[in-house]
């Protein structure tokens, strides 16, 4: 539950900065009152008197989420009909909180509505430290063009880079910079960003970033060197390389880094995906390492993820998307067919650059992330999979593709294309060797 008061530099805010809950009871009126000229007086009354608690909340397909993925296909219609009903300071409370949650598209097109961008709350937090400090490049982008603070400053006297260089968000530290920020500024103990960073272990990724000098001049000559050799240089001795990598094998082998260890890994997997899908509303699937029955632990196969490594969940949203090149259905109702550009497909409104929700451990439970993604009415490159491992439709894991919260490099305004799901089948399919292959280069390159 959000519970935040606003300063008192806005106090008009007040009754709305205290429990988000009742903004959120608004939506829900708005929503249900579709026919009407307007939300019932005594209804509107009993959120004004804080009387109404629903119960909707609770549930995961509510009416601000219907709301969310409605603004990433072009709808508007809810959103436009609940406004009516909001103040100024209520439209900006729930753009903070749709930042918070991840809803970006809704926050977008909230963003065009809100009165004051820099609205701050009790603690001072802007919108714009708040989409910084998530990574969300998009909402940074808009907020600067709507003129937005970046030397405001919350209650810690950190700005909206600071917060990003806390967070390591290297394209939103990119867009503050070039919008002015200042990387020199000081926070309330004397810590700049670049010290921040340091203290949050992104000192290597920021140097380049916050310093004068070049990238250039701060990458070092020295060549990495194993044995005395020179990395990248041939091996003449073509024996000793084939005996090496044949102990490396069986050494992998006695460690239990095997298909028959893999594929009991996968078949635990599948337990737990099915009593998840029993206790929860939604459709989980298991995907990632831990799923695939590969290169989820470097050090053994046995059930237990790595130190730095977690279970990916995926979860498919009702809203269904069609991409042109794939869809093939006769009615799409009013949707429109979505073009592909390299993997990624392009939308009306982005939705930011964060495909999953990630979970420290707790208890026995490993970390974890959580991937909400949209679901598509068909595959893509369908053709391509099946000559890559000879999918068939009865052998398939699933026909469709989904989309997930990623852009490409500087690009907005689309969704990523993923074939999590393929990719588990193929996954599934290796023998030891090619598993071991895959473990090293997955972990060389991690």
């Amino acid at each position: 539950m959000i519970n935040d008061t606003p300063s008192t530099e806005h106090p008009a805010a007040a009754w709305a900065g205290e429990n988000i809950e009742q903004i959120l009871d608004i939506i829900y009126l708005a929503k249900s009152s579709a026919d009407q000229q307007e939300i019932p007086a005594d209804e509107l009354r009993k959120i004004q008197e804080r009387e109404l608690r629903p119960m909707w909340l609770d549930q995961t397909d509510n009416p601000l989420s219907n709301m969310a993925r409605n603004a990433v296909a072009g709808d508007n219609a809810d959103l436009d009909r609940t406004l009516a009903y909001l103040t100024d300071q209520q439209t900006s409370l729930l753009l903070r909180h749709c930042i918070l949650l991840g809803h970006l598209a809704l926050a977008l097109t909230l963003l065009t509505r809100v009165s004051d961008v820099d609205w701050k709350m009790s603690n001072n937090e802007t919108a714009l430290m708040l989409a910084a400090g998530a990574g969300h490049h998009e909402i940074v982008t808009a907020l600067l063009h709507r003129g937005a603070s970046v030397e405001a400053e919350d209650s810690e006297g950190w700005t909206a880079l600071s917060r990003a260089c806390r967070a390591g968000q290297l394209r939103v530290i990119r867009l503050l910079l070039d919008g002015g920020s200042d990387a020199d500024h000081l926070d309330r103990l004397g810590r700049s960003c670049l010290q921040l960073a340091e203290q949050c272990g992104h000192q290597r990724q920021l140097l380049r970033l916050l310093s004068e000098q070049s990238a250039e001049q701060d990458v070092g000559t020295a060549s990495a060197t194993l044995d005395g050799q020179s990395i990248g240089s041939p091996v003449d001795n073509q024996s000793l390389d084939e005996e090496q990598s044949l102990e490396l094998h069986q050494w992998l082998n006695s460690a239990g880094f095997t298909s028959e260890r893999a594929q009991s890994l996968q078949r635990f997997a599948d337990f737990i995906q099915q009593m998840a899908r029993g206790m929860l509303p939604e459709n989980w699937t298991m995907t990632g390492s831990y799923a695939d029955g590969w290169a989820n632990s470097l050090i053994q196969v046995n059930g237990r993820t790595g130190a730095d490594s977690d279970i990916d969940w995926t979860i498919i949203m009702p809203q269904v998307f069609h991409l042109a090149g794939g869809c093939h259905c006769e009615e799409l109702r009013g949707n429109k067919r979505l073009q592909v550009v390299q993997g990624h497909a392009q939308v009306e409104v982005g939705t930011g650059n964060q495909p999953a929700v990630a979970a420290a451990a707790c208890g026995m439970r490993p970390a974890q992330d959580t991937c909400y993604a949209f679901d598509c009415c068909s595959g893509y490159c369908k053709q391509a999979l099946m000559d890559l491992q000879e999918i068939t439709r009865e052998d398939s894991i699933r026909d469709c593709v989904h989309l997930v919260k990623a852009t490409r490099p500087n690009a907005s305004n689309e969704l990523r294309v993923s074939f999590s799901f393929e990719e588990k089948k193929i996954l599934r399919k290796m023998n030891s060797v090619q598993g071991q292959l895959f473990t090293l280069l997955k972990f060389t390159f991690k």
